[in-house]
């Protein structure tokens, strides 16, 4: 393997809260074991949106060079400062959401190839990589492919395009975001997805104008994940037994309703506690109260040492599916690597949900169907078999098939792609190809964090 520079481009990128940040330092980490040396073009973070603790699983040999903050999020900033700050902030969320193409931070382009270039000159990287969460982000490293004639290879976290948009609005904007996308491909050296799920619909979409492409999970780091070793119940059955879910949940997927019915549904035969951290449907409050129940805390985004710690606190991780068939949530992996039992709440049909594919080859899992009822049955089994499902989740933590997808062996393999492009685009390029224009003055000079 060649020792090589990687220009990293991405919003998602620590402090910045959301899983494909988490994802990201994963990668980073991975990479840098395998003597890479990591350079990242990413935007600076809203001090009241930064989640310091995704920091400390950063390495601190990536140097960070960030643009201002792009003007979404600096308009999400101000909103929340004026009455009915949190309500305006939630409506224009939802709106950039829904309407914008590709995302909500599509203006972060211009700053970020400005900067993009800047890092070249200095840095004169090998290749550049893309990432998810802000798709915006692949417009910004295909100008910069287009630009130097570097190999690229773009990172899909999650599908782009092929996620779904509702309504009439919706599927109007989801063929100009295909569009899209599909101009960006043609200056992809490589892209990677975390399924094979999803490399098969972009197969079945694109056919032979998709670049070469590798399947990577989205993994764990071990050293993310030292949760203290399950404890056994014994004595009274009515000892307390705490389920804890940690990301995001809404009524319209991964619907959390039935599992708080369940809970309560079992005080009687059974005690459970539930935790829910993370941003969440308002049905939940009004559930909780309505049902008077001292038995669910729920909370909203909380850092990602907070998350760590909560799921260390638990007795059993809960994960709920999704409802499309592509992707895999991150917190599947953590939740197998973390030594405990987990029950996984499927939203579809379980022969075609990539995460129970995953998730039943290991033992100690649980999976039921979400509805109240199954969820119950769910809770019934995990209560009666807890000390034998611990014992699993013990076996799981230290077996050779799970430390597959811990980020070493996601580095290599990630390594390994990153070479089978670069050599196979070196071999159809000549040297001139590897200029960079000049560079434009960057918005924000850069930084060492």
């Amino acid at each position: 393997m060649n020792i090589r520079k990687l220009l990293y481009i991405s919003i998602s990128v620590p402090p910045f809260p959301d899983s494909q940040s988490i994802r990201a330092a994963y990668l980073l980490r991975g990479l840098i074991g395998q003597g890479h040396k990591v350079h990242v073009v990413s935007a600076e973070v809203n001090p009241s949106r930064r989640d310091d603790s995704l920091n400390e699983i950063l390495p601190p040999d990536v140097q960070c060079h960030r643009t201002a903050t792009p003007r979404y999020d600096r308009l999400q900033q101000s909103l929340r400062s004026v009455a009915l700050g949190e309500t305006l902030a939630a409506v224009h969320a939802n709106l950039a959401l829904r309407l914008g193409v590709p995302d909500p931070r599509r203006q972060w382009w211009k700053d970020a190839v400005s900067l993009g270039r800047k890092v070249m000159e200095c840095v004169a990287p090998d290749v550049i990589l893309s990432a998810h969460g802000a798709q915006s982000a692949h417009l910004v490293a295909a100008t910069l492919a287009q630009d130097s004639g570097l190999p690229w290879i773009a990172d899909f976290g999650d599908p782009w395009s092929l996620l779904s948009r509702r309504g009439l609005v919706g599927r109007f904007l989801r063929r100009i975001d295909g569009r899209l996308e599909k101009s960006v491909f043609r200056h992809m050296s490589g892209i990677v997805f975390t399924t094979p799920e999803t490399r098969a619909a972009y197969q079945q979409w694109l056919g032979a104008e998709l670049p070469p492409s590798a399947v990577i999970p989205y993994g764990y780091w071990a050293g993310g994940h030292q949760h203290p070793a399950v404890a056994t119940q014994t004595g009274s059955p009515l000892r307390s037994i705490a389920l804890a879910y940690v990301g995001v949940s809404y009524k319209g997927d991964r619907d959390l309703r039935p599992v708080i019915q369940a809970v309560c549904a079992l005080h009687q035969k059974q005690r459970f506690t539930l935790t829910i951290a993370g941003p969440h449907s308002r049905a939940y409050e009004a559930q909780v109260r309505k049902l008077g129940t001292d038995r669910i805390t729920l909370r909203q985004r909380v850092s990602y040492r907070e998350s760590q710690s909560i799921l260390a606190g638990a007795d059993v991780c809960l994960v709920v599916g999704n409802k499309g068939a592509l992707q895999v949530p991150g917190k599947v992996y953590m939740c197998l690597a973390s030594g405990k039992p987990v029950l996984y709440v499927g939203t579809g049909q379980a022969d075609h949900d990539p995460s129970w594919e995953l998730l039943r080859c290991f033992p100690g899992v649980v999976r039921c169907d979400n509805a109240t009822e199954n969820v119950v049955e769910a809770l019934t089994d995990v209560a009666t078999r807890y000390e034998e499902l611990c014992g699993e989740a013990r076996i799981r933590q230290q077996s050779e098939s799970l430390r597959l997808f811990e980020l070493e062996q996601i580095g290599a393999e990630y390594a390994r792609f990153i070479d089978s492009v670069v050599v196979k685009q070196k071999s159809h390029l000549r040297p001139e190809h590897y200029q960079v224009p000049a560079a434009e003055e960057p918005v924000l000079a850069t930084s060492s964090t």
